[in-house]
């Protein structure tokens, strides 16, 4: 087995789609022997941020076979929410950054409380 050598256990309750995707991801690599305990969407959200949500059958769910995460992220459903929002650019220093993975920036939204 991978690196297990007593098994372990994945899960969470409060990811959103985003956060779901990585457990499902990481509960199915070999070595994971024990029940995990991976949610659908709709036990803690009445909309999710991605598409599709995550849904049960019959006590499982289904290991996407696209690359990444297997579900797409709403970008429109998290800037209902957002209350700041912070952007960076890959390829354009920063002022006074030497960092190339660095970029501008910019801000928006009311600061917080």
């Amino acid at each position: 087995d991978l690196w297990v050598p007593r098994g372990l256990w994945i899960g969470g309750m409060l990811e959103t789609g985003v956060g779901r995707g990585h457990l499902v991801a990481i509960a199915s690599l070999p070595g994971i022997n024990m029940p995990s305990d991976i949610s659908a969407s709709e036990r803690y959200y009445e909309r999710d941020i991605v598409e599709p949500p995550w849904e049960l059958f019959r006590g499982h769910i289904e290991v996407p076979k696209e690359a990444g995460i297997g579900v797409e992220v709403l970008e429109n459903e998290i800037k209902k929410y957002e209350r700041r929002r912070k952007e960076y650019h890959l390829g354009s220093p920063i002022k006074g950054s030497s960092g190339a993975a660095e970029g501008p920036s910019s801000l928006s939204g009311p600061a917080p409380p």
